[in-house]
């Protein structure tokens, strides 16, 4: 029988521990072996100094039989250890376009005590597998991926692409996702579901190529090319608001037939 055991700890105890080896990555489990790049890493460490949830970190205890010492591997959350492990040693510095402004292109050591704090106390989720086997852990990861709901293609395209386009995208559905419900564009659901994510894709894609039904294979383009960098987004972030700034001064039209996303798009 798989037993797992909650065993919760905070940044400061937890990259203390990989100090000293107590806690340690095993490559075998890894799920990918993509990196993540900065701008990833650097909002998974905004996430924490906003406070936040991150999901779960799986590690599996094993004894050294040679040595007598105990040691803990990173089944699950390799990513996530390594972003945190690099900023508590100051080798990771957060974005300059970071949701908090005082921490804009800073590591560490360069945030001021309270955010240092926030960080450090922060308790990571952790579930400790004892006593079992490495295929056993295999199976229940198996099971685990088992409920899981099928990503649609938007939440595909942002587990996969980690780039500029991407970010600028997020920030974009971050900052109209109320205006969104308010005018009846969307529902809760399609919001969680990331349709308002397809839509600003598409006006993306339509400021760039011109007007025109998109496919999946369009978008994924549209991703992959400005992976590395989108200059054209300061441009056509004013139009976007321009845009939004006029549907929202036409209250009449508000949560009626003409909020229909595709007529919006037009």
């Amino acid at each position: 029988m798989v037993q797992t055991v909650q065993s919760p700890l905070t940044i400061a105890d937890y990259c203390a521990a990989m100090d000293r080896n107590e806690i340690a990555p095993n490559y075998e489990y890894q799920r990918s072996d993509k990196v993540w790049p900065p701008a990833a890493r650097s909002f998974l460490i905004e996430t924490i100094l906003l406070g936040f949830p991150l999901p779960k970190i799986f590690l599996f205890q094993k004894t050294d039989l040679k040595s007598k010492k105990t040691i803990k591997e990173i089944v699950d959350g390799q990513q996530r250890s390594k972003a945190i492990y690099e900023f508590f040693h100051n080798k990771l510095t957060l974005s300059k376009r970071s949701e908090i402004v005082e921490a804009r292109g800073k590591t560490y050591d360069q945030l001021d005590d309270e955010l240092k704090g926030r960080f450090l106390n922060y308790p990571l989720s952790i579930d400790l597998f004892v006593s079992v086997s490495p295929a056993e852990i295999r199976q229940a990861f198996r099971r685990l991926n088992s409920y899981t709901v099928p990503l649609n293609p938007e939440e595909l395209r942002h587990a996969d692409y980690q780039g500029d386009f991407k970010w600028f995208v997020y920030r974009l559905t971050r900052d109209y996702e109320e205006t969104m419900l308010q005018l009846g564009i969307f529902g809760e659901k399609q919001i969680v579901r990331m349709q308002d994510t397809k839509l600003f894709a598409e006006w993306m894609h339509s400021f760039l190529h011109g007007i025109k039904t998109t496919k999946a294979k369009d978008l994924n383009t549209l991703y992959r090319d400005f992976e590395k960098s989108f200059p054209q987004g300061e441009a056509i972030r004013t139009r976007i608001d321009n845009a939004m700034t006029f549907i929202v001064e036409l209250p009449e039209i508000h949560k009626s037939a003409l909020m229909k996303p595709h007529i919006v798009y037009s």
